[in-house]
């Protein structure tokens, strides 16, 4: 016969606050995740690590199952959650965005680094926002930052770039996708009231058809 469960003994507490290096942070803030857009390259491509290689169960070679497209799929409502550590600016108030971009410009060419060739990473980036459009760090409307995704018409992408038609996420996000020069055919802003399932199938449709551009 098993043991049952230890009883309960006292009232239920609830945590006071987080700590971060022994000091209490006040009071907890669910919202916060401490993460931030560059996260999501580095995890691919860091430090010597690189994601799509065969020793890490890519296939980067050409011993007989041949070389394989690479695609990566970023969903992100765009936003760098810097706290508890470092505050909480907007934007590009720490050199991350600058950063992400920079590191998803040498993930798409690869470890030879030569624009072109097979072992070359195609970037899509799904941007999935509230709506309207705000620059208020408040929840939720922080997490509103698209003026793309925060329209009743067709969106503007994917399609020609119009920089006038876009917030500053826009234009990052699209920067570290793998839109064509003049285009924005690897951004795709959504409002978070869309039909996803139907954007993931025009999606795969567009990765099945398409080619690496860089």
């Amino acid at each position: 016969m098993g043991r049952g469960a230890p009883a309960l003994v006292g009232p239920a507490t609830t945590p006071l606050g987080l700590r971060y290096n022994g000091s209490n942070l006040g009071s907890y803030y669910p919202t916060y995740t401490g993460t931030k857009l560059l996260n999501a390259i580095s995890v691919l491509s860091n430090g010597g690590y690189y994601g799509f290689a065969s020793a890490n169960g890519g296939r980067n070679d050409a011993s007989g199952e041949g070389w394989a497209r690479k695609v990566v799929v970023l969903m992100t409502d765009g936003y760098n959650e810097l706290w508890p550590v470092n505050g909480n600016p907007a934007g590009d108030a720490f050199p991350w965005d600058g950063e992400v971009v920079s590191r998803a410009a040498s993930l798409k060419l690869g470890p030879d680094s030569i624009a072109g060739t097979v072992d070359d990473v195609e970037i899509y980036v799904v941007g999935f926002f509230c709506t309207p459009y705000s620059t208020s760090s408040s929840v939720p409307q922080k997490w509103c930052r698209s003026r793309m995704a925060d329209t009743a018409a067709p969106h503007p992408c994917p399609g020609p770039w119009n920089e006038a038609q876009a917030s500053t996420i826009d234009s990052l996000l699209r920067d570290v996708s793998s839109s064509s020069p003049g285009a924005c055919d690897r951004y795709f802003p959504l409002r978070k009231t869309e039909d996803l399932p139907q954007m993931f199938t025009a999606l795969a449709g567009q990765i099945a058809r398409g080619r690496l551009t860089r």
